[in-house]
């Protein structure tokens, strides 16, 4: 039997090391959570295709990958009704839109459209990265384009939701962010970046993409 424990760097194959994180996470969370919450549906998101994300996110550290697994399932449970419904408060203009080239979903957010602090979208966030998520494979990643014209620096510069959005990146949507397109990245823009960017490993850092709206226009041509 594999221990979920240890490195699998070695491992070519995919398959194998996947299924010993998912044992691995699903008695680790057993021994974590309640019967009632150990029962409950965010079980069903558990599958093969999650452990490989959590694999790849980890650079196929087993035990990190279980930690993440188990993370993310204990948030899955936390806001077990917001994945179930996908409904919630509206705080600012945040959709799923419209596909690339690449079949990617793509998320749309408008940060001028942003007039209450950043903890406020929390749910929002949540609800249409989910419903992204769902809108393509097990495996399937997104796309994210916000523009951030107008937008009020003082209601980004909180640490505490900065770090809650990024522990839901890390762990519920591990591997999910295919590209962020960052459009009119203001100087004003740069402290919210400078309290998320520590919170991201360096492979997502690099998804993201800081640009004019010139530069915007010509990706968008090519990736549209």
């Amino acid at each position: 039997r594999h221990d979920y424990c240890t490195d699998l760097r070695g491992d070519c194959t995919e398959l194998l090391p996947a299924r010993a994180v998912l044992e691995g996470t699903l008695e680790l969370f057993g021994q974590r959570v309640s019967e009632l919450t150990h029962c409950g549906p965010e079980l069903e998101w558990a599958d093969l295709s999650a452990a490989k994300r959590m694999l790849r996110a980890t650079e196929l550290d087993a035990k990190k990958a279980v930690e993440m697994f188990v993370q993310a399932l204990e948030l899955r449970a936390k806001y077990r009704n917001l994945f179930q419904t996908l409904h919630c408060q509206t705080c600012c203009d945040i959709r799923v839109f419209m596909r690339d080239l690449e079949e990617h979903p793509v998320i749309y957010m408008c940060a001028r459209s942003l007039i209450t602090p950043i903890g406020t979208i929390r749910d929002q966030f949540m609800v249409t990265f989910e419903a992204a998520c769902r809108a393509t494979t097990s495996e399937g990643k997104v796309t994210f384009v916000i523009d951030m014209f107008g937008m009020r620096p003082h209601l980004y510069m909180d640490p505490r939701s900065i770090k809650d959005l990024a522990n839901t990146l890390g762990t519920v949507f591990a591997e999910r962010i295919h590209r962020v397109i960052i459009v009119d990245f203001s100087r004003a823009a740069q402290a919210a970046w400078w309290l998320l960017k520590p919170l991201l490993t360096k492979k997502t850092r690099d998804k993201f993409a800081f640009v004019g709206r010139a530069k915007a226009e010509e990706i968008f041509t090519e990736i549209f």
